[in-house]
């Protein structure tokens, strides 16, 4: 069983290209076990993204944890999520996440060029006492801090995420 590590996800970009990224890459599974193993299943519409130009609000619901596609074991947590688009500005989404004993970088460089995003992680690990920074502009890292402290509970801003 891994250690989780979790915190924010922050992705910006266009609110179409944000949509675009969420309907390719956030995909929820759910796993039945048979007689011959597991069979696991997309569950279809329990990712959705909606945008509303009345309000200028953009809307990302998770029904159960999302899997973000290119990534190992990395996770958008269930949740209504909304944040702002604003005119003529990249808009930004912030979401709850985690992943399997570390974030890595690589899949989020490749995404950003592929969806013209970026985006920007910070991860608290309370097992392993770190937290990690990590911020992809323009396909490029732009942070990149593994941050870890003497006396991890005192000095970390959340010490009882992740584990």
């Amino acid at each position: 069983m891994p250690n989780w590590v979790e915190g924010k996800l922050k992705i910006r970009g266009k609110p179409e290209d944000i949509k675009r990224w969420v309907e390719e890459c956030l995909h929820c599974y759910t796993t039945n076990w048979l007689g011959d193993g597991a069979h696991t299943e997309l569950v279809k519409g329990a990712v959705r993204f909606e945008r509303d130009p009345d309000s200028e609000e953009m809307y990302l619901y998770v029904d159960k944890s999302a899997h973000i596609e290119g990534t190992r074991r990395n996770f958008v947590e269930k949740g209504e999520y909304v944040d702002l688009c604003e005119e003529g500005k990249k808009s930004i989404l912030v979401v709850n996440m985690k992943a399997a004993w570390n974030i890595e970088e690589q899949p989020y460089i490749e995404m950003s060029k592929k969806y013209n995003l970026d985006f920007r992680v910070y991860d608290y690990e309370m097992g392993m006492e770190f937290n990690k920074e990590i911020e992809i502009v323009e396909g490029e890292i732009a942070t990149y801090r593994l941050i870890q402290f003497k006396d991890y509970k005192w000095e970390c801003p959340d010490p009882k995420l992740g584990g």
